[in-house]
C-alpha cells in the first residue's frame, strides 16, 4: 500500500507540504495528470457538467431532466449565485482550468453550451494542440 505524502505530523503543516499536497490530489495515483479530462470532446464535456449538476449541486434535477443546451436560468435550474459558486468551484475541480473574473462578466455562463466552449478552449490538450 503507498503512503500518502500528504499526511504530515500533527501540528506541522508546512506551505510547501500544503502546496505538494494539492498537486499530488491533482495528479492520477501514477503521479501524471489525469489523461481523462484532456482527450475529451464537447459532448463529452457537457455530459460531464450534466452529471455534475444532477450528482453534485443540491438542485433536485435528475441528469435525464436536464437538456443539452439548458440555460442556467430557465429549463429547471434556475441556479442562484450560492449554485453557480458551487458549480464554478465543482468545475474547476473537475477539469484543469482556472475560472477568471471575466468569464463572469461575459455570457459564458448563460448556458451549459457555452460553459462546455470555455472549459473545451481551456483544456491543457487543446491549448498544446493549438501551439503545434
Amino acid at each position: 500500500m503507498r503512503r500518502s505524502r500528504c499526511r504530515p505530523s500533527p501540528g506541522r503543516i508546512t506551505t510547501r507540504s500544503f502546496r505538494i499536497c494539492l498537486v499530488w490530489a491533482a495528479e492520477s495515483p501514477t503521479g501524471r495528470p489525469s489523461s481523462r479530462t484532456t482527450a475529451m470532446d464537447k459532448p463529452q464535456i457537457v455530459d460531464t457538467l450534466k452529471r455534475l449538476i444532477a450528482e453534485d449541486l443540491d438542485l433536485n434535477v435528475r441528469y435525464e431532466q436536464i437538456p443539452d443546451g439548458a440555460s442556467f436560468l430557465e429549463d429547471g435550474l434556475a441556479l442562484d449565485s450560492i449554485s453557480m459558486a458551487e458549480f464554478i468551484n465543482h468545475l474547476e475541480r473537475r477539469f484543469p482550468i482556472r475560472i477568471l473574473d471575466e468569464d463572469l462578466e461575459s455570457d459564458t455562463f448563460r448556458s451549459l453550451d457555452s460553459v462546455a466552449s470555455l472549459v473545451l478552449m481551456r483544456l491543457p490538450a487543446r491549448t498544446a494542440e493549438a501551439a503545434q
